[in-house]
C-alpha cells in the first residue's frame, strides 16, 4: 500500500526542487503529499541538511548538524595547566578553585574570576570513553545487556515508548534490539559489494580510526543522533585522500505507548580529496536506509526482502520531518521561555542554549510511557528499583518550573504524588530520604 501511494505522489508531483548553494542533492523522497530534495553540505562533517519541497507554498526545512570529536585535544591542553595527575590526586576541588581565583582580572564586586565557557571547557576533557569493551569491534558488542558494564554513550527515543534506543562509543546497539551493526554489517557488506576485501573479525582496528570518532545532533533540539567513523588508509587502495562513514539515528517521534522504540537509520560513506576529511568531498555510492532492524535493508543482497519493501529515503526523511514537527508542537505547547544568550569571546551562548533545551528534551524522552520516571537508561541505571529516586523527581520538577514548562512540571509532580507517595506520607522507594 505504501509503495502504491508513493508512486502516486511521485506521478503527480513536479520535478525535484533545486538545492541551496553549497549543498548536494543526496536523495529525493516523498512526504506530506509532495516530492522533496534532501540537500546536504558534504564539504564539512558538520554540514547541515536542508529538505526542499517541490510544491509551491511549502517551506523548506533546515536541520543543522553538529560534529564533536570524542577527543578534540590532548590531555596537556586541559586541567588549566595544573596537570592531570596533580588534579586527580588532589583532596580538594583544585579545578574549581583555579576557575574562581586564577585569572588576570577578577571582578571588583566579588574579587573572583568571571567564569567563562572557554575556561570551563579547558578545565576537563569531554567524555572520551563510556566504559564497556574497548576491544570490541565488527559484530562484537562494546556495550551489551549481557555484560556487567553497560558502556552507554548516548541515547534517543520518544516520550511515549517504554524504552530508549541506546548506543555505545562505537555506535553499537546497547540493548541488542536488532539495529543494523555499523561495522560488521553495513561497512563490511558494502566493502564486499564495492569489490573491496572483506574486513576480517580482527581487522577493524586497522580499518576504522576509532580514536578519531565523533558524534553530533541533527536538527536539534530534535533527538536525532549522528555518529562519524573516519576510515584508515588501506593497502589495497591507491586513493590518497580520506574517507569516513556517517550514521544518523532518528527515532519514531510518537510510539503511542509502545513497549519498543522504532528508529530510522541512514548510513553514508564519503570520500574527501584532502587528509583528515578536508574538502572537496563527495558521496561514495548511495545512502543506505534501515527501518529499525538490520533485515529491513542490505547492501549486498535482495534475498530476504523484496526491493519494493526495503527501507527507503521516503521513510527516513519522512520520519525526520515527523520528528521536527512533533517536537516543535510539544515545546510550543509547553509555553516555555525562549533563551537568547550572546556569543562572547569567552562564552558560547548558542551552545549553552542548545545544551539547556536538549537536556529538557532528553528528560522527557527518558520517562517510561510519558510520565513514569527512570534514573537512567538501559542497560545500566535504568533498572526499575531506581525509578522513584528522589533526585530524579526534584531535579526534573525544578528544571521544568524554571523553564516555564508548566504542563511537564504538572505531569511530573502528579506522577510522583500518585505513584511514589504513600497514604501515610512515606515514600515508595527503597530508602527513606524524601524529595527536597
Amino acid at each position: 500500500m505504501f509503495s502504491l501511494l508513493l508512486r502516486l505522489v511521485l506521478a503527480r508531483a513536479p520535478g525535484a526542487a533545486a538545492c541551496p548553494s553549497g549543498t548536494t542533492r543526496v536523495d529525493t523522497f516523498a512526504a506530506e503529499g509532495t516530492l522533496w530534495s534532501a540537500c546536504e553540505d558534504l564539504q564539512t562533517p558538520g554540514g547541515g541538511l536542508t529538505l526542499v519541497p517541490a510544491a509551491d507554498g511549502v517551506e523548506a526545512v533546515h536541520l543543522p548538524k553538529t560534529y564533536e570529536p570524542y577527543a578534540p585535544k590532548p590531555d596537556s591542553e586541559y586541567y588549566l595547566g595544573l596537570g592531570k595527575r596533580r588534579v586527580l590526586d588532589a583532596k580538594w576541588d583544585m579545578l574549581g578553585d583555579a576557575l574562581l581565583h586564577s585569572c588576570d582580572g577578577a571582578t571588583r564586586t566579588s574579587g573572583l574570576c568571571e567564569v567563562t565557557w572557554a575556561r570551563v571547557e579547558s578545565a576537563i576533557p569531554v567524555m572520551r570513553y563510556s566504559r564497556g569493551n574497548r576491544q570490541a569491534s565488527g559484530n562484537n558488542m562494546m556495550c551489551s545487556p549481557y555484560s556487567p558494564e553497560s558502556g552507554v554513550r548516548t541515547f534517543t527515543g520518544s516520550r511515549s515508548a517504554s524504552v530508549d534506543a541506546t548506543f555505545s562509543d562505537h555506535a553499537d546497539d546497547c540493548t541488542d534490539n536488532g539495529f543494523p551493526r555499523p561495522q560488521g554489517y553495513v561497512m563490511n557488506l558494502t566493502a564486499i559489494a564495492n569489490g573491496e576485501p572483506p574486513i576480517p573479525p580482527d581487522g577493524w582496528f586497522k580499518y576504522v580510526n576509532f580514536s578519531a570518532m565523533a558524534e553530533g545532533l541533527l536538527g536539534q533540539p530534535s533527538p536525532n543522533l549522528v555518529f562519524y567513523f573516519p576510515l584508515l588508509p588501506q593497502n589495497f587502495s591507491a586513493y590518497g585522500g580520506s574517507r569516513y562513514w556517517t550514521m544518523v539515528a532518528s527515532p519514531r517521534p510518537d510510539m503511542q505507548g509502545g513497549r519498543e522504540q522504532d528508529v530510522w537509520f541512514r548510513f553514508q560513506q564519503l570520500r574527501c580529496s584532502g587528509a583528515r576529511l578536508a574538502p572537496p568531498c563527495e558521496l561514495v555510492g548511495t545512502p543506505q536506509y534501515y527501518d529499525t532492524y538490520w533485515f529491513s535493508n542490505s547492501p549486498i543482497t535482495d534475498r530476504w526482502i523484496r526491493p519494493e519493501l526495503k527501507a527507503n529515503a521516503s521513510g527516513f526523511y519522512g520520519n525526520l520531518l515527523a520528528v521536527k514537527r512533533y517536537w516543535d508542537r510539544e515545546l510550543a505547547a509547553e509555553g516555555m521561555m525562549a533563551l537568547s544568550l550572546p556569543d562572547t569571546a569567552g562564552t558560547n551562548g548558542s551552545w549553552l542554549t542548545d545544551q539547556a533545551l536538549f537536556s529538557m528534551v532528553r528528560s522527557m524522552i527518558s520517562r517510561d510511557d510519558t510520565w513514569h520516571p527512570r534514573y537512567g537508561v538501559l542497560p545500566g541505571y535504568g533498572v526499575s528499583l531506581q525509578d522513584g529516586f528522589q533526585d530524579t523527581f526534584t531535579s526534573t520538577a525544578t528544571a521544568a518550573l524554571e523553564w516555564g514548562m508548566f504542563p511537564y512540571a504538572r505531569g511530573v509532580i502528579d506522577n510522583w504524588l500518585r505513584y511514589y507517595t504513600r497514604d501515610n506520607g512515606m515514600i515508595t522507594y527503597r530508602a527513606e530520604m524524601s524529595s527536597r
